[in-house]
């Protein structure tokens, strides 16, 4: 089975074991599945899940539980709690802490992108993108299993979710392993179309104004200046073409260039009708944009992939 939001059936999503165990009991109730592939309830609302039930679940084999789809934001909230654990036991492959850190970065950003968020909402894309960029610095192998689980997607959460990532990516590549610029990156990433949130994700090619809405939002909830000026900037363009103030080469800010280029790519990876890999993206990316992005920068990208 695969990550919290990819593997679904019917009104039931599939969830790693790592992560739910802990001293509260449950306020969702879990679910097995059965040999015929259907889930059969494991553990009810109010009991225990501690450790000695997901090692016993471990014994035999299981690594994912169930839950039904309108519980998967209190699971996620059960795993955030002890997320910064989770993430610093090297006991737990790291391919499995990225699953989990995966499904709970969908889960925040559908609950901080579905309205305009507040400064405590915030506060929790910022915390859960340190405890992300920690990972990353800790471990070489961290980004390319979190990268493996990207995907395309049309809406706000899965679009802003896969450029923060892929923002702390480039950011590693280009400027190096600095934990407070790779935070700043992905949070950049995470947070660039704030400036949308309330309208479809197609609107960000029409609606010029939302790069602006969204520094002028960022700039109110104290975010650092690099962050906010990157939400103005993702569409200014290496040749002077961008929008809204038509910024050329590295007159337009770091984090600006890089989450403007993720963003680009982004697109175009989940644009097409017929799904191409990451490596047509990417070329076509180069066609369409010819000029458009610092030639560095985007070879720094391709790097990202490989």
């Amino acid at each position: 089975m695969s990550s919290l939001a990819a593997e679904q059936s019917g009104t039931f999503v599939s969830i790693p074991l790592e992560g739910i165990s802990g001293d509260e009991p449950l306020e969702f109730p879990l679910y097995l599945q059965n040999r015929a592939g259907r889930p059969v309830l494991y553990r009810d609302v109010r009991t225990p899940f501690d450790a000695s039930h997901a090692a016993r679940l471990r014994a035999e084999g299981v690594t994912h539980l169930w839950v039904h789809e309108h519980d998967k934001r209190g699971y996620a909230r059960r795993v955030e709690a002890g997320l910064e654990d989770l993430l610093h036991d090297r006991s737990v492959p790291t391919e499995e802490r990225a699953e989990v850190l995966h499904g709970v970065a969908l889960v925040v950003a559908q609950d901080v992108l579905g309205k305009p968020p507040g400064r405590d909402e915030v506060r929790r894309v910022e915390r859960f993108l340190v405890s992300t960029a920690t990972l990353v610095v800790r471990e070489p192998g961290a980004f390319h299993a979190i990268r493996q689980l990207l995907r395309a997607g049309q809406d706000l959460a899965d679009h802003s979710t896969t450029v923060a990532f892929l923002s702390l990516g480039l950011a590693r590549q280009v400027v190096g392993a600095e934990p407070n610029t790779l935070v700043q990156a992905s949070l950049a990433g995470f947070l660039h179309d704030v400036g949308l949130v309330g309208k479809p994700l197609t609107e960000d090619d029409t609606d010029t104004q939302h790069a602006e809405r969204g520094y002028r939002f960022l700039r109110e909830q104290g975010l650092p200046e690099p962050v906010c000026e990157a939400a103005w900037a993702h569409h200014e363009r290496h040749d002077g073409s961008g929008l809204p103030r038509g910024l050329v080469g590295e007159s337009i800010p770091l984090l600006g260039r890089i989450v403007g280029l993720v963003d680009a790519f982004e697109k175009v990876y989940s644009g097409q009708k017929t799904r191409m890999g990451v490596f047509d993206a990417l070329r076509v990316l180069a066609q369409a944009y010819r000029g458009c992005f610092d030639e560095d920068l985007a070879v720094s990208l391709l790097r990202v992939f490989r």
